[in-house]
């Protein structure tokens, strides 16, 4: 009685406050086992919620179109869409259609091509479930025009999109596409086109855990050195000019042929290009150099990188020395390169790794000429 008063705890006190804590404890861990099941779970549907970009193989698809009503209006400042039906066969085998709605699209190519390339807009609802599962508003680029060389020129910016994916995660994923129009053709498109479609920049950005940044412009500093030294001597390696990391065209949000990923982190901004049909490695008959430049041909490389510290421009050069083999492999492996254009391709990375790897070439045509 002395003991209770003095404050000693019962003993059934005390082994009813320890069930109570056990018990606490039991409950607090299922709860956390299941909110990580359920983190699991979400992580793994995230990663399931872009199965058009999960492979590379080709895919054969059909698009029924009025294509001779797209192309009228394709110079018109805003293009009008049209209903299309898109057909595919589902990994089982099964044949499957879906409504979408489809414009022309782009800048140069949609007012100068005869065959302007396209977005597909796909009903959110309509896709669940489907192998377009997740996607909202896709980029389709084909030929230019009907020539054999026009579809080289397609296959060859395909594979430039496939050599950055090569070099990091911070790329446009693409995918190949074997393409059968129907409908309102009027004897001008072939039956079946190569293709490819552009992953969306906002899927881009979370997969690389950030967003795109809004504004018309972006300071250089602010830029990753690392990522922004990657991009020039990538942008050196085939050829292009028509691009910038740091400014936007008129009315447009950054930047010119460059999507800058940003995120709460504080890290510097991050550029993952696209639009490579004026590239040299492409070389398309309709491509200029930029009339501020003084080159001819855009075969002609012109590094318009900026001036970076010396271990950056090391790091950049080891990383493409790196991955040589695979860059090689993606032009001699493909399917769809025909000769003559692959081994033009291959020239043209043979002339960039001679640079990159004579001293005296890499100072004075690219280190020596950055901004």
């Amino acid at each position: 009685m002395q003991l209770a008063q003095a404050g000693r705890v019962p003993a059934c006190s005390t082994a009813r406050d320890s069930v109570k804590t056990g018990m606490s404890y039991v409950h607090h861990l299922a709860r956390f086992v299941y909110l990580l099941s359920a983190l699991i779970a979400f992580g793994a549907s995230k990663a399931r919620a872009n199965p058009l970009f999960e492979d590379n193989s080709l895919l054969a698809i059909e698009l029924e179109l009025p294509l001779s009503k797209i192309n009228a209006s394709r110079r018109q400042k805003t293009p009008k869409q049209s209903n299309g039906l898109l057909r595919w066969t589902t990994a089982g085998g099964a044949k499957a259609e879906m409504v979408i709605k489809v414009r022309a699209r782009g800048n140069f190519r949609r007012k100068s091509c005869t065959n302007p390339p396209l977005r597909l807009n796909f009903n959110k609802t309509d896709a669940e479930n489907t192998l377009f599962s997740g996607q909202n508003k896709l980029k389709l680029v084909r030929p230019c025009t009907n020539s054999n060389r026009a579809t080289q020129w397609v296959v060859l910016e395909y594979l430039i999109y496939q050599s950055y994916q090569i070099l990091t995660d911070e790329a446009f994923r693409v995918r190949p596409l074997s393409i059968t129009y129907t409908g309102d053709r009027n004897g001008k498109t072939p039956s079946t086109q190569f293709g490819f479609v552009i992953e969306d920049e906002r899927t881009l950005a979370t997969r690389n855990g950030g967003n795109i940044l809004q504004g018309a412009r972006a300071n250089k500093r602010a830029l990753d050195p690392t990522t922004l030294a990657r991009l020039d001597l990538f942008q050196f390696m085939i050829g292009n000019n028509d691009f910038s990391a740091i400014r936007a065209d008129r009315g447009q949000r950054c930047c010119h042929n460059i999507r800058l990923i940003t995120n709460d982190a504080g890290l510097g901004l991050r550029a993952a290009p696209y639009d490579f049909d004026f590239a040299g490695m492409v070389d398309a008959d309709y491509a200029t150099p930029p009339p501020n430049i003084r080159i001819r041909s855009v075969r002609t490389r012109y590094y318009r990188g900026f001036c970076q510290q010396p271990n950056e421009t090391r790091r950049a050069v080891a990383l493409f020395n790196a991955k040589r083999v695979a860059l090689y492999d993606l032009y001699r492996n493909s399917a769809e390169l025909s000769g003559p254009f692959e081994q033009k391709a291959i020239d043209y990375l043979d002339s960039f790794y001679e640079i990159i790897n004579d001293p005296e070439q890499l100072n004075s045509k690219v280190v020596g000429r950055c901004r």
